[in-house]
C-alpha cells in the first residue's frame, strides 16, 4: 500500500492492475509534512489486525527506510519497499456518465448474477440505460442470469463487462446507503464511491466478455 502524506492529510492507495482503492484522512494533528512511502502487504494486514482493537490515537514515524506505528497498546515497526509508486491520479477515471443507486440492491443483484458467472473469469455484463441497470452473466454450461436494478441515470446506453468478484468487494466495502458510479467508456474503468461522502473511492477496470 502507498501512503501519500501532505497538507495534514494521509492518502492510502492500493492497486493491482485490475482495481484501485483510495481512502484519505484529514487531521490537523498530522502536521504539514510531505512524505510518500510504500508498505509491504503483510505489514498492512498486520496493522489492520492490530488497529481493529485499539481506538487510541496512533503515532506514525518514518525514517531510515522504516515506519513505526505506536499506540498505548503496541509498537509496530516494518521495513518500507524501496520503489517508485505509479502516479495513481492518472489511474482514476474522470467519467461524466454518472449513475446513482442503492448499494444493497446492487450488491444483491451482483451476488445472484455471480452464481451463474463463469467460474474462471467471473465476468458479468453491465447494460446501462435510462434509470435502469441490467446485469447479466453466462457460464460454460450455457446457463444465463439477468438482474435488473433501478438507478438514477439519464445518459446514453452503455455496455461494459466486469469481474463480478471485484465489484462485490467494492460494494461490500462501502457502508453508505447509496453509491455513485462514473463511467467513461467500455475501455476504461468505472469509478465507484459513496454518494454520501468523498473519503474513499474505488476503480474497477473492465474486461472483455
Amino acid at each position: 500500500s502507498f501512503l501519500d502524506i501532505a497538507n495534514h492529510e494521509i492518502k492510502c492507495v492500493a492497486a493491482d492492475g485490475h482495481r484501485l482503492a483510495l481512502t484519505k484522512i484529514y487531521d490537523e494533528s498530522i502536521g504539514d509534512i510531505n512524505c510518500r512511502v510504500i508498505l509491504p502487504r503483510k505489514s498492512v494486514l498486520e496493522l489492520i489486525r492490530l488497529l481493529q482493537s485499539d481506538d487510541q490515537p496512533a503515532e506514525i514515524s518514518i525514517a531510515d527506510s522504516r515506519v513505526r506505528v505506536v499506540t498505548k497498546e503496541f509498537i509496530f515497526t516494518t521495513k518500507l519497499i524501496n520503489a517508485q509508486y505509479p502516479d495513481y491520479n492518472r489511474l482514476i477515471p474522470r467519467g461524466t456518465t454518472v449513475a446513482t443507486g442503492e448499494r444493497e440492491a446492487i450488491k444483491q443483484a451482483l451476488t445472484r448474477a455471480s452464481i451463474l458467472s463463469n467460474e474462471k473469469f467471473r465476468g458479468v455484463r453491465f447494460q446501462l440505460d435510462s434509470n435502469k441497470l441490467m446485469i447479466s452473466a453466462n457460464n460454460s454450461d450455457q446457463e444465463h442470469a439477468e438482474e435488473a436494478v433501478s438507478l438514477d441515470y439519464s445518459g446514453n446506453k452503455v455496455e461494459i463487462g466486469f469481474n463480478v468478484a471485484y465489484l462485490l468487494d467494492v460494494v461490500s466495502a462501502i457502508a453508505s446507503k447509496t453509491i455513485r458510479c462514473a463511467f467513461t467508456d467500455p475501455n476504461n474503468g468505472v469509478l465507484i464511491e459513496s454518494a454520501e461522502d468523498d473519503q474513499s473511492l474505488y476503480v474497477v477496470m473492465p474486461m472483455r466478455l
